[in-house]
């Protein structure tokens, strides 16, 4: 299997790799066992923070782990575009490429880095941070795996771990180990890492990301309610697979400048098993920002504008009719598309399913499977992650508005059988923590899982 994995990777790398040189002092061998790779746009203020976070796991994880960071920016704006934000960016960059010189002599690490920002070196056009992280991924394996390969330096591609970070997130001291055993063991290829934003010191501040966090966590925790297969969070400083799974999935989405990390785990979800690396934890920053059109920072910052306790979400009600679209699926697949359709409670989702081509896609299931029933991995393959979100969208549009935050965690609570603290009556920290400590005991379902 090494061989052939090996092969195909090298297949990839010639194929879709975005291979850029690797500087730095650490030696590129081939003993590694493990990459963590971290995008870094005018990151010079945080992103010692991350690699200090990281050279306090313990000593043996570090040593067969080499950290790559992609220091990038886009190509200069156009005339009517901010020069002045982007001259920042570039001297911020500058500062960051000078921290990297100190860091490497200072740190305990194996620290390399990508210069994707100096003129002639910068993204294409039209992307952003999917670009960078696949860069980092892409140069790492093929300094690890390129011709001549070594039979017994290379490392195994089912085994070696690629993990994901952010220049602003910390981790926990034991993340390095517990990463490479979780993506490692048996039959795993993914996983997500439990996460905890960063507290800030300003209570307003404080007030916002944990409205923000608990907003994540009600829409995940209403998927697994639903038993869907994509119930799992998907923030680029949590994932990890092995080398294998990333090529199966042709990498990560290049041309995304933002949102590469739900594409990316998405297509993982639909390759293999996701796992929760459960017994460590990242620590995203909670700051603000409008470097990408949505994400933790833009959110924070629309709710600092507003009063946290008026976060609304989508109402229960729609994981309900997801979960009944589901169950309603699974149990007449071999019934054919008119007679699953017919049997939707729910005239919304019926509509959604016909207006999105469920007979005719399913049809086309149906010749490639016959004459067994058509298998639901391959149902779900077809609605996905982003087709769940569209009809929790749809849904929400015609048939049951948002409710406020709290007041939907207590019903969801209900609708489960979850001993959720009473979510109306104590602090939005409080609340939080409790489904922090509930989903991480509460691993995703997976892809082939959801249907056994």
């Amino acid at each position: 299997m090494t061989g052939r994995t090996d092969r195909n990777l090298r297949k990839y790398l010639e194929r879709y790799g975005d291979v850029r040189p690797i500087e730095g002092p650490a030696l590129i061998d081939r003993t590694f066992s493990a990459a963590v790779v971290i995008p870094a746009l005018a990151e010079s203020q945080h992103l010692r923070a991350t690699l200090e976070s990281l050279a306090e796991t313990s000593s043996p994880d570090r040593s067969r782990t080499v950290i790559v960071v992609i220091v990038n920016n886009s190509l200069p704006p156009g005339e009517k575009e901010d020069r002045h934000g982007y001259m920042q960016t570039v001297e911020d960059n500058t500062a960051t490429l000078r921290l990297l010189n100190d860091c490497a002599g200072e740190l305990p690490l194996n620290l390399v880095w990508i210069d994707a920002a100096t003129p002639g070196r910068e993204l294409p056009p039209d992307t952003g941070v999917g670009m960078a992280r696949k860069i980092g991924c892409d140069s790492i394996l093929y300094e690890i795996y390129r011709d001549p390969p070594s039979s017994t330096a290379v490392p195994c591609a089912d085994t070696f771990c690629l993990a994901h970070l952010d220049a602003d997130t910390l981790v926990a001291p034991n993340y390095l180990m517990v990463l490479q055993r979780t993506v490692t063991s048996g039959s795993r290829t993914s996983a997500v890492v439990p996460f905890a934003h960063q507290k800030p010191i300003d209570a307003a501040h404080r007030e916002a990301i944990a409205a923000y966090e608990l907003y994540m966590r009600y829409y995940v925790e209403g998927l697994a309610y639903a038993r869907s297969p994509y119930a799992f969070h998907t923030l680029g400083s949590a994932m990890a697979c092995t080398a294998r799974a990333y090529v199966q999935v042709r990498g990560i989405p290049r041309r995304r400048t933002a949102g590469e990390d739900f594409y990316f785990l998405q297509n993982l979800a639909k390759n293999g098993s996701i796992v929760t690396a459960s017994e460590t934890t990242v620590y995203p920053s909670a700051r603000l920002s409008a470097r990408v059109p949505f994400g933790t920072g833009q959110n924070v910052s629309m709710q600092l504008k507003g009063d946290p306790e008026e976060k609304t979400v989508y109402h229960p009600a729609v994981f309900e009719t997801l979960r009944h679209m589901l169950e309603t699926v699974a149990s007449r697949s071999a019934e054919g598309a008119e007679s699953i359709l017919a049997a939707l409670a729910d005239p919304a989702a019926r509509d959604f399913l016909a207006e999105a081509g469920f007979v005719t896609v399913w049809q086309k299931l149906e010749r490639q499977h016959a004459p067994e029933r058509v298998p639901l991995t391959a149902f779900y393959r077809w609605f996905d992650g982003l087709a769940t979100l569209r009809l929790v969208r749809y849904l929400t549009r015609r048939v049951v508005p948002e409710m406020r935050l709290r007041n939907a965690w207590k019903m969801l609570g209900e609708m489960a059988g979850l001993r959720v603290p009473n979510p109306v009556g104590i602090p939005l920290d409080e609340l939080l923590e409790w489904c922090r400590q509930h989903q991480r005991k509460t691993p995703p379902r997976g892809l082939f899982a959801a249907v056994d």
